[in-house]
């Protein structure tokens, strides 16, 4: 028996063509290139249609059964919407919803021929999944401290304890941080750091000349931007202090503004800009137009144990950048300025702006430009392939 044999199964946290792509879709995406993968989306919560308006088309998407996006892509497939909420806040129910979905993952299966099956969950909560579906090897790809994200009547006890069924049931744990892979080390035998990649040839089009979206194009330099989700873990006192110091300069934010954030007093500053979400596609024609990037995150037990993948892009598209002190940023200090309050804030963009330096985007695009996706999976895939006994490497 060889690689060649294996199915994969991953379990999402997101939807596969989410527009903000994260490391479990770009893992599936990878292993598709070598292996049939197939990637199960998180089913709908039953209250998502009242009160999640974007939430309401995909309320129905389990009845397209398997999808088949094309070749080198994973099925997709998206449970029934019958997941109960307050999961978060009592075992019983997450219990019930791990369940549910284990028998429908093992249902669906029964569709697949296979020699040996691999679940990789990104989720903290599919120890009763893996008991249900029985792969050859379970394997919990950890990529943030769950009990620290902030969600409604969440227990945080409960989201520790549930996590805690997954990582004694799994075979082989990977970790995104240094920080994540130390804590679990302490619960398990089988550890193993993967920090992200990045999809380099796409995001270094951004250090090439081209136009500027029109509604950036009309904004003033110098324009300071951020992408990605405006979320819990960002620090809104230093962006609005920042706004009200720095009149002359123009911050940009492209994304969605996530659940339980208060957005109103970014909106009140006349240079904040908040541009909504875009394609990744799009992305890269708005970090061209970027000056200065930042990740301007919270410091606290949930960051300092995360690995921010707007740093590997930001980098990959040759952009300076200023960020919050967190570890995993700081492995790439130089060329990322690391700056501690406000006033260390503005002294870093200032000088970035000032500089205009050809040799930190080189520099920062070299060492984007070894941190591919595809080698950061073919690791990942080798120590797996090494738990099954599989000494063989093998490509597609």
């Amino acid at each position: 028996m060889s690689p060649e044999d294996l199915l994969f199964v991953v379990l999402g946290n997101a939807p596969y063509r989410a527009v903000i792509r994260t490391s479990k879709q770009m893992v599936a995406a990878q292993i598709a290139r070598r292996h049939p993968v197939l990637y199960v989306e998180p089913p709908p919560l039953t209250l998502d249609p009242l009160v999640k308006p974007a939430e309401r088309g995909r309320y129905f998407d389990w009845r397209k059964g398997v999808q088949r996006l094309g070749a080198g892509e994973p099925l997709v497939v998206c449970p029934p919407p019958f997941r109960q909420a307050l999961d978060t806040r009592w075992r019983f129910l997450d219990d019930w919803n791990q369940r549910r979905l284990g028998r429908f993952v093992e249902k669906t299966l029964a569709g697949f021929a296979y020699r040996k099956l691999v679940l990789i969950s990104f989720v903290y909560n599919a120890a009763h999944v893996a008991d249900i579906v029985r792969p050859d090897l379970f394997v919990y790809y950890c990529i943030d401290l769950f009990s620290e994200i902030r969600i409604p009547y969440a227990n945080p006890r409960t989201v520790e304890r549930i996590e805690d069924e997954t990582i004694r049931r799994a075979d082989v744990i990977f970790a995104i941080s240094r920080a994540l892979t130390e804590r679990l080390t302490a619960r398990h035998p089988h550890v193993h750091y993967a920090p992200h990649g990045v999809d380099y040839d796409l995001f270094a089009r951004a250090a090439q000349a081209g136009d500027e979206p029109a509604d950036l194009a009309n904004i003033p330099r110098p324009r300071i931007g951020f992408v990605g989700v405006l979320a819990h873990w960002l620090d809104y006192s230093l962006l609005t202090a920042l706004a009200r110091n720095h009149r002359e300069w123009r911050f940009c934010f492209v994304g969605p503004v996530g659940p339980h954030v208060e957005i109103e007093p970014l909106r009140a500053e006349p240079n904040i800009h908040l541009l909504g979400e875009r394609t990744r596609d799009q992305v890269i024609d708005y970090l061209r137009g970027f000056d200065v990037c930042l990740v301007p995150f919270l410091r606290n037990e949930l960051t300092i144990h995360a690995n921010p993948l707007k740093v590997y892009e930001y980098l990959a598209a040759g952009r300076p950048v200023v960020s919050t002190p967190l570890p995993e940023i700081e492995n790439f200090a130089p060329p990322v300025r690391i700056a501690r309050d406000v006033a260390e804030f503005e002294r870093a963009i200032a000088e970035l702006l000032a500089q205009r330096d050809g040799d930190n985007t080189r520099r920062s695009m070299e060492i984007a430009a070894g941190l591919s996706w595809d080698k950061r999976v073919a690791e990942t895939l080798q120590t797996i392939y090494d738990q099954l006994g599989f000494s063989a490497r093998t490509s597609r």
